[in-house]
């Protein structure tokens, strides 16, 4: 009977603890679901406001890029406008300077002068400006108003050390002091283009200028006179007319006559005619 009564007791202290922990767990699984309720709670409240606040960046996102759109369309219809302008300017600019040229290529020089100022005039920072005072140059040039021609020239050539015209204005400007009597700015300037520019289309007529001014530039040597020699006569002949009885007849006397340094002394008609043979 004791034994079975210590069993019991035995029995009974080891169910003891076990309900303790069966009731802590409880209370522990209890806590964390009320936590994880709350953090849902907390996590739907947070992708409500994480919506709402996406829905307002996307408005204010539409609301910048219509006003990007808006300022855009305004910028690009001033500069539409700006643009056709230019283009109709340009168009206006080139027919004028078209004119102008071809008024030098058929030789109407006072005509090409007056559309070249005309346009540098109305078109200066065109972008056949510096072609058109170029041009104004050389159809100075072909009237043969040297003087303008050659201020215009130096000019073009100050403002457009880089143009492709360049190396020409060089050689046409040193065509101009040639026709200013103004060889050794002439030599020079040729001199220079063939150095700088050795491979330009108009190497060889600078090349030929150049020489021609070399020429020039340059006086033949003098060359020796010589003075010939008196040429010493073999004879004289010398016609002279006697009387005879019966008609008069020419002498011919062939007289040997010795040359002295300063002259030649003819003989007298008495000494002739004492060695005269008649015929």
């Amino acid at each position: 009977m004791k034994l079975v009564a210590y069993i019991s007791v035995g029995l009974f202290a080891l169910q003891v603890p076990i309900s303790v922990a069966e009731i802590n767990t409880s209370k522990i699984l209890i806590e964390h679901n009320n936590k994880l309720n709350q953090l849902k709670k907390t996590n739907k409240d947070l992708q409500n406001q994480i919506e709402v606040l996406q829905q307002q960046q996307k408005i204010s996102t539409e609301k910048i890029q219509s006003l990007f759109h808006l300022l855009k369309y305004k910028k690009t219809t001033a500069m539409d406008k700006k643009v056709l302008h230019v283009e109709a300017s340009d168009k206006v600019a080139k027919k004028a300077y078209t004119n102008a040229k071809n008024f030098l290529m058929i030789g109407e020089h006072d005509k090409a002068i007056k559309f070249f100022t005309v346009y540098l005039g109305l078109y200066p920072d065109d972008n056949y400006a510096s072609d058109a005072h170029y041009w104004l140059a050389k159809s100075y040039l072909a009237k043969e108003e040297y003087h303008t021609a050659k201020k215009v020239f130096i000019e073009f050539q100050r403002e457009n050390e880089l143009h492709q015209k360049f190396p020409n204005s060089l050689y046409e400007l040193a065509r101009t002091y040639v026709e200013l009597n103004q060889n050794v700015k002439a030599e020079l300037l040729i001199n220079t283009m063939i150095k700088k520019f050795p491979e330009h289309v108009s190497i060889f007529k600078a090349k030929a200028l150049l020489k021609t001014l070399q020429k020039v530039s340059t006086p033949e040597p003098a060359k020796a006179v010589v003075i010939p020699k008196t040429p010493t006569p073999d004879s004289v002949v010398v016609r002279v007319k006697t009387k005879t009885t019966s008609t008069p007849a020419a002498v011919i006397a062939n007289i040997p006559v010795k040359p002295t340094k300063a002259s030649i002394e003819t003989p007298t008609v008495e000494s002739v005619k004492a060695k005269t043979k008649v015929e």
